[in-house]
């Protein structure tokens, strides 16, 4: 083989690895619970293979924030508060996902305190 036929498959080697990597920290995340976490890489890494992955991640984060948001209902006079490193996380997520931000961003923004 010539030189030039040996670099592309090492390029494509070391492309193929950081693929698997990244899903092996997906699931890693999956497993640990970590789901805003897995939204968050779910953002960045938009190809088909992680597609199943990822559309659960968006489910799960869903209901991570309507748990979130569910909380005004128990204190109707108070806006709830949420640890930074979550709601940094959160906001994250709507700066990089339309669906979710149309979905929760204004409540969001209404009902966690600043």
């Amino acid at each position: 083989m010539d030189r030039k036929k040996i670099l592309i498959l090492i390029l494509l080697l070391f492309i193929q690895t950081c693929k698997a990597s990244i899903l092996d920290k997906m699931k890693e995340l999956q497993k640990e619970g970590k789901v805003l976490e897995l939204a968050i890489l779910c953002n960045e890494h938009k190809d088909q293979e992680y597609k199943e992955i990822c559309n659960t991640a968006w489910d799960e984060t869903g209901r991570r924030i309507d748990q979130i948001l569910s909380q005004q209902a128990d204190l109707p006079f108070l806006r709830v508060s949420v640890d930074q490193k979550t709601k940094k996380q959160v906001e994250e997520i709507f700066s990089k996902n339309p669906a979710l931000k149309d979905r929760y961003l204004p409540i969001w923004k209404k009902i966690v305190q600043e």
